[in-house]
């Protein structure tokens, strides 16, 4: 249930991925890392921000929920998507278009799911 994870200190970049059966996840943060991506097992529901006491910056180890990352994901993009809809329909009000650009969307929300 517990996964303690000693993290190497030759390396600058340390991308860790998470047993998704682990509920609670414990990582030992080597204070002379810069950069530490961790992906979060998707049934937690936490955000943890860990801090390394030798970086001035105040957050250097941020875990963040694979759901979050999708919710952050949506904001994002699909507003993005939606504005390109609109300009692809005010250029070509041809029903293709439509068709096409309503098959890429879902196909993205199928991949995001």
């Amino acid at each position: 249930m517990i996964n303690i994870i000693p993290v190497d200190p030759s390396l600058m970049i340390n991308i860790i991925l998470v047993n998704p059966s682990l509920m609670i996840n414990i990582i030992l943060v080597n204070p002379s890392l810069m950069i530490i991506i961790i992906p979060v097992n998707p049934s937690l529901l936490t955000i943890i921000i860990l801090i390394n006491p030798s970086l001035l910056m105040i957050t250097n180890l941020i875990i963040i929920n694979q759901l979050l990352l999708t919710i952050i994901f949506l904001l994002i993009v699909i507003p993005i998507l939606q504005l390109l809809i609109k300009m692809m329909l005010t250029t070509t009000t041809t029903t293709t278009t439509t068709t096409t650009t309503t098959t890429m969307m879902m196909l993205m929300m199928m991949i995001q799911n």
